[in-house]
């Protein structure tokens, strides 16, 4: 176990179904905070090519230690 490197992430769901936890767009680390907040914005890891988020369909997940299998995920959400 690598600690300090749970990461938050979006991903998009073009469809009926989102992407695998492989294809993330953009991220950051949550610092293994049991609580707190975090901003994924320009400053965030992946920021270069993903930011800002493009008109669509997308989820937020929690991913511990660095891996790809995910804990938790958000209702699917809509930039327009």
């Amino acid at each position: 176990m690598r600690m300090g490197l749970d990461w938050i992430s979006v991903f998009a769901c073009p469809k009926n179904t989102c992407e695998p936890n492989s294809d993330y767009l953009v991220y950051t680390y949550t610092g293994s905070r049991i609580e707190g907040h975090a901003t994924i914005g320009p400053d965030a890891i992946g920021a270069e090519d993903s930011w800002p988020l493009k008109p669509g369909r997308y989820v937020v997940r929690l991913l511990p230690d660095d891996g790809v299998l995910s804990v938790a995920e958000s209702k699917v959400f809509t930039v327009s």
